[in-house]
């Protein structure tokens, strides 16, 4: 990073400028309000009225005055529980005492009547709650108040976990969306990361205990709600107060206390226990002036990993070989081999071991009233987590790595208040991101075996086996991201004014090694046992070491924003944002590949056009708030993960150089490489080479642009009382511009097509039955330059994505601090491609007859944040003798599945993309052998598979075009408050998750369509110029797993 550390310095040494010169400050954005309409005995509205509230824990205070409407507003108060005085001269002062702000809440007192008696003091009191001061959020977010949180059961006590409660979520993602269009907010700034587009792989970020509030916003038109396609999870972190508090907590859950039987009723023999311990403290510096909290919290769980683990991927031995591609003597042979001729270390390399997780948080706040104008916040996070939980696909055990992930963030905040009518906020948060990979063995090439099992009833399958080294190890992510946030609020009469800007900074820092260390291919476990790979791929560093890449990625916004009511039962907020996307800093420039394909590498994509106007209405049908119709539109633009960046400094054609060899195959010495890694053949043997070596480049579009979408939803809710309500929604969404990788470098033009009408791109001659691999198609003839292999070009689609949803919910307030609620959501996403983060080398979209009429067909099919269907169920009991029970039951439908070809037949080179051909068994001309093996195949397949292949016949297999069955889980909770003295009181706790599991093994499952590849390539007719296929009559297995049931036991002590 040092080429950009003065770029860096400058940056943080201006901003900290602009926040120091600057007489404004932040608390935190909440988006909590306080409205309502002042009236004298006559019922007139009074204009000039004084209204003051006063947050009774922190000292908090704030004023503005009525218009000559009688209306006031509050916008964006800091949450807590406020006292409210509303005076006028002559007239009797009102009190509204103990109303409560969570986070979204906006109370609305729609008459506050002051008497003529002037010498007295009226308490009025309230009957506030976020049951009925909600009404902003209805329809467009899921709210969860720190209570909640504290007793709805989560295994990790992460509350980013919460965001499954939301009917629009699908557990990653929202409405339909990618996972990476989600922003995270917490307090008001970012704390999402670019690379992967998440928060942390790590039991939590930061501790549940100090969070106060939670929120998933899907449809808010908020213009300072930017850089969330999908939507936004929002959280605030809890202050100290003018009350010193306190508790200590510890959780635990073991074995003893967990399943002892899967779902076929095997014996589960693994280790499972967890332990989280931690506390916080807080209160008050200088009462009513300065406070404080600091928490600590870390948590521990030791889970099994597993590999090709027969015992436990079904009932009986034979349905696991089937279930997994292979046999288990097929199996044993591989590692016989990797432990006695490639000088593997001896040790379990299928089946499951037990890996231990470690999650460490530390946080701290301090909240300064400097004065009745301007409040500070300063607060600091940490994270520590170390996860050996990694594992190569199809990769035995010893492919294991561990990573570990390091964060610090640092927010400071001011919050002035001009005047009645106008007040700032003002943030600046600067914060790292540290994750390092590392190897817990040998460093050695990556090696793959394709295997061919025989299995017990005589039909076969064939799978591919990864052993050795992670494709992507060592590695650190890393980035360095200053934010600096700014909003203006004013009010003029009965128009309330936001203006601000949102800027993000990231300096990106990575260190990959993807496909550095080498491939060696075995066609058979015969070819590996005789060491005789028949191909050798490898990234060579030409200049012989893999440098750090350093990327700066510039985020601007800047929005405006007005809201009224134009008529006292009617609230109507307007708003425009731009956001503007740099990426920073040129790859070096391949001039020969300018030359052959007329492609720049060395842009810097600006993003200027992400203009963004939004409208919201709320309707008080009656102005009493019992029928409430709620209207909103807008667009709102996304944001990068962040890889395929750093790679288009990597894979630019110029500093490395890809081998792919396929014949003359150097012979590798497995049992030297684990002694000496240098010794995998790299720079000497790359110049060697008799030809120059292609190269594979990652280029970005000059013009890349950030996805935008077009969010558009109504609502209508009835309160059928203060306790009970009831609402349905629908939702449309469409986004254009999303992101999605081709290669520039394949053919336009097929040179044949075989009898399924498929678009093959090498010619039909290169193609024969020679050896085991000859029939497949070979990249180096695919291609447009001879120079290059892939082109992979980083760019935009041409067509939009698009979401259709329906949601009802229904809700009861049950007494004082019960709750119940029932939400039913239908969904529809299509058009969507499958790229979101990582590596860009796995962006292959699904190929159906032709690879450049994508457009035509891959916008039809479903995405993969699709979510038919979803029922959540939150119930959180009324207290009773110190008791609560709560509990959560969400059953779903959101996960699809693909039926694919085993091997590339087209020529692009990427295994397991291309969407088989679904040969109707019924048609003559379908060749002999597979209308036997499909008719089997139908005959005993899963119903699902079996309605997905009929429904497809004579067509090529959409993507995503198989929906995986229904699931459910059931958690619960039950907790004992003993109080002990005055506030001080001790809590017992058991939290059950997957509930119908405990109740019976048999129970609490749910089941899985595996094993969809339909065919595996055989060879090459050169008579038809097709190749032939074998059907997998193991295909569209149906397999029952589940998340077993465990319980764990907590205890915390507060004052």
């Amino acid at each position: 990073m040092k080429k950009y550390a003065h770029l860096f310095n400058y940056t943080t040494l201006l901003l900290l400028s602009i926040f120091l010169s600057a007489m404004q400050a932040m608390g935190q954005s909440t988006g909590s309000g306080i409205t309502g309409f002042v009236y004298d005995d006559a019922k007139a509205p009074i204009e000039g009225a004084n209204i003051q509230v006063r947050n009774t824990g922190t000292g908090f205070m704030t004023a503005t005055a009525s218009d000559r409407k009688g209306y006031f507003s509050f916008r964006d108060l800091p949450v807590g529980t406020y006292d409210i005085t509303v005076s006028f001269l002559g007239l009797q002062t009102t009190l509204l005492k103990s109303n409560v702000l969570n986070l979204g809440d906006r109370l609305v007192l729609h008459s506050i009547v002051l008497g003529r008696n002037a010498k007295t003091l009226q308490e009025v009191s309230v009957k506030s709650n976020s049951f009925n001061n909600s009404v902003d959020r209805l329809g467009t977010g899921t709210a969860i108040t720190g209570k909640v949180i504290q007793k709805i059961p989560l295994a990790s006590r992460n509350y980013t976990d919460l965001m499954t409660l939301s009917p629009l979520s699908n557990g990653t993602s929202l409405a339909g969306a990618k996972a990476g269009g989600t922003g995270y907010m917490l307090d008001g700034v970012s704390n999402r990361r670019a690379t992967f587009g998440g928060v942390t792989d790590a039991a939590f970020s930061i501790s549940s205990e100090t969070i106060r509030e939670f929120e998933v916003s899907t449809n808010s038109y908020d213009v300072a709600n930017g850089r969330g396609s999908g939507g936004v999870v929002k959280a605030i972190t809890k202050s100290g107060t003018n009350q010193f508090s306190g508790s200590v907590w510890s959780y635990y859950g073991a074995n003893d206390l967990a399943a002892k039987k899967d779902v076929n009723g095997n014996r589960l023999t693994t280790k499972y226990e967890i332990f989280q311990g931690g506390a916080l403290f807080s209160g008050p510096i200088i009462k009513d002036k300065l406070h404080f909290l600091v928490s600590y919290d870390q948590y521990q769980n030791t889970i099994p990993f597993r590999a090709y683990d027969f015992g436990f991927s079904a009932p009986n031995q034979a349905q696991a070989e089937k279930n997994l591609g292979i046999t288990k003597a097929n199996l044993d042979r591989i590692v016989s081999i990797m432990e006695k001729k490639f000088g593997f270390p001896v040790g379990p390399e299928y089946g499951a071991i037990n890996i231990t997780q470690s999650t460490k948080n530390a946080f701290a706040k301090i909240d300064w009233n400097i004065n009745r104008r301007n409040l500070l916040t300063l607060k600091y996070n940490y994270l520590h987590f170390t996860d050996p939980n990694k594992l190569k696909s199809n990769g035995l055990l010893s492919t294991e790595y561990t990573g570990v992930e390091e964060d610090h963030g640092v927010m400071l905040g001011l919050r002035t208040e001009f005047s009645e009518k106008s007040y700032n906020e003002l943030k600046v948060n600067y914060s790292t991101y540290r994750k390092f990979l590392h190897f817990l063995y040998n460093r050695v090439p990556e090696g793959f075996v394709n295997v061919t099992s025989t299995f017990s009833d005589g039909t076969t399958g064939t799978t591919t086996v990864a052993f050795g080294n992670q494709n992507w190890v060592p590695e650190t992510d890393a980035s360095n991201v200053v934010q600096l946030l700014d909003y203006f609020h004013y009010k003029k009469g009965n128009l309330n004014f936001l203006f601000g800007t949102d800027n993000n900074i990231n300096f990106i820092g990575d260190r990959l090694s993807h496909d550095q260390q080498g491939q060696f291919y075995y066609a058979s476990i015969d070819d590996m046992d005789n060491n005789n790979p028949y191909r050798f791929n490898r990234k060579i560093p030409l200049n012989g070491n893999n440098p750090a890449v350093n990327v700066p990625l510039i985020q601007l916004g800047v929005f405006a924003q007005m809201e009224t009511n134009l008529r006292p039962n009617l609230n109507l907020t307007v708003g425009l944002r731009w956001d503007g996307n740099i990426i920073a800093g040129k790859p070096t420039f391949n001039e020969l590949l300018y030359k052959d394909l007329g492609v720049r590498t060395d842009v810097v994509p600006f993003d200027a056009k992400n203009i963004q106007p939004r409208v919201n209405l709320i309707w008080d049908v009656n102005n009493n708030g019992q029928d409430v119709v709620k209207w909103g539109a807008g667009l709102f633009a996304s944001e990068l993960t962040t890889q395929p960046l750093t790679f288009a400094h990597i894979d630019n054609g110029v500093d490395f150089r890809q081998v792919d060899i396929r014949s003359n195959v150097p012979v590798p010495d497995w049992q030297a490489y684990q002694k000496d890694f240098s010794k995998v053949p790299g720079v000497d043997y790359y110049h060697s080479l008799p030809t120059t070596q292609p190269a594979t480049v990652l280029v970005l579009d000059k013009h890349l642009k950030i996805p935008l979408t077009f969010k558009t939803n109504l609502s209508y809710y009835h309160y059928f009382n203060s306790w009970f309500r009831m609402g349905a929604n629908l939702y449309y969404n469409t986004t254009w511009n999303n992101f999605y990788l081709y290669d520039l470098n394949l053919k336009r033009n097929p040179e044949f097509t075989t009898n399924e009408g498929r678009a093959v791109y090498v010619p039909a001659s290169t193609l024969n039955n020679s050896t085991s691999t000859s029939y497949l198609p070979v990249l180096a003839n695919s291609r447009i330059s001879s120079n290059f292999n892939q082109v992979r070009y980083f760019t935009n689609t041409n067509w939009a994505s698009k979401y259709f949803g329906a949601m009802i919910e229904a809700a009861v307030q049950l007494r004082k601090d019960g709750y119940f609620s029932l939400s039913y959501a239908r969904g529809k996403a299509t058009g969507t491609p499958p790229y979101d983060n990582g590596d860009p080398r796995n962006a292959n979209f699904a190929v159906g007859p032709n690879y450049w009429d994508y457009s035509s067909y891959g916008k039809n099919w479903y995405s993969d944040g699709d979510q038919p269907h979803k029922i959540v169920a939150l119930l959180l009991s009324p207290s009773f003798w110190g008791f609560s029970v709560s509990s959560s039951f969400q059953a779903y439908q959101n996960a699809r599945y693909s039926v694919y070809v085993n091997k590339d037949v087209i020529g692009e080179s990427n295994d397991g993309t291309n969407l088989a051909y679904i040969f109707d068994p019924n048609d003559a001309k379908t060749p002999a052998n597979i209308r036997t093996d499909m008719q089997t195949l139908l005959d005993k397949t899963s119903p699902e598979y079996r309605k997905f292949l009929t429904g497809n016949f004579g067509k090529f297999a959409p993507y995503n075009g198989g929906v995986q069955p229904w699931r459910a889980q059931w958690n619960l909770s039950v907790m004992k408050d003993v109080k002990l003295y005055k506030t001080h009181k001790l809590s017992f706790r058991g939290d059950i998750f997957n509930v119908l599991n405990l109740l019976n093994y048999k129970w609490g499952g749910y089941t899985q369509i595996i094993n969809t590849n339909l065919y595996t390539v055989t060879g090459f007719d050169q008579a038809t110029n097709s190749f032939t296929y074998k059907v997998n009559t193991n295909a569209g297995t149906r397999q029952k797993t589940a998340s077993y049931f465990q319980v764990q036991f907590g205890m915390k002590y507060s004052f």
